[in-house]
């Protein structure tokens, strides 16, 4: 006994066409919309192409669909991989969103292969995505300029450096007071504060989260020595 492992053939426009015995631009002007009106399809006609292609099974491409103006509903997610722990919280919570308002996700990990930024995005092009975010830190490797000539609708999770770029900026300062005052809520009296090389570079924002600790910590009830704040690089 033999078994096909193969994939099942797309029925393609011209499938159905055949099978209705239109032209291709009928089934296309009928399914997708294209030819601007041009193409004069009569409604009894234009209902037997509808139900022909829902018996053989058509679907049709999100990337044809994008093309004549129509919505996939997917949005394309960029992070460097999925496993690190603040951003496995923002992929669930995007995705839980746009489900939410009946949408879907695509999420693409960049880290795994030196070319995989790049090719993710033309997988995103290639399913016809309506708009893409991405949480890749800037000093990975990708190219963000192609990425928004690719996809106009990109929004950074910081910003790229690009001019006219769309990007969202997270208040570090803020987080972490809210951070050290959950956990000093909760009754930790051991608190971290990990600072990337990167942090460090911008001094100012670095100097302004330890001293925030400090601050917030000399109002808690802890003894001087639970009280001390240090930075080891």
């Amino acid at each position: 006994m033999s078994v096909d492992f193969s994939r099942p053939k797309r029925v393609r426009l011209s499938d159905i066409a055949e099978r209705v015995g239109v032209s291709r631009r009928a089934v296309s002007a009928v399914l997708l919309g294209t030819g601007g009106g041009r193409v004069g399809v009569g409604d009894q006609k234009a209902s037997e192409i509808r139900s022909v292609a829902e018996a053989m099974g058509y679907q049709p491409k999100l990337a044809a669909r994008q093309l004549v103006g129509k919505r996939s509903h997917t949005y394309g997610l960029l992070v460097a991989s999925a496993g690190d722990p603040l951003r496995s919280f923002l992929i669930q919570h995007l995705d839980e969103e746009a489900v939410a308002h009946g949408n879907r996700t695509l999420i693409g990990n960049t880290v795994v292969a030196p070319d995989r930024f790049e090719k993710t995005v033309q997988l995103f092009t290639n399913s016809g995505v309506d708009g893409v975010l991405c949480a890749v830190h800037k000093w990975l490797p990708g190219d963000r300029e192609a990425l928004l000539k690719q996809h106009p609708c990109t929004i950074f999770y910081e910003d790229p450096g690009i001019d006219g770029a769309a990007f969202v900026a997270t208040d570090r300062v803020s987080a972490a007071r809210q951070a050290t005052h959950y956990l000093l809520e909760s009754g930790r009296q051991r608190i971290g504060l990990a600072l990337t090389a990167i942090d460090l570079a911008h001094q100012k924002a670095a100097q302004a989260m330890v001293s925030l600790l400090e601050q917030m910590i000399s109002g808690a009830e802890l003894s001087p020595e639970q009280r001390q704040v240090r930075v080891e690089p």
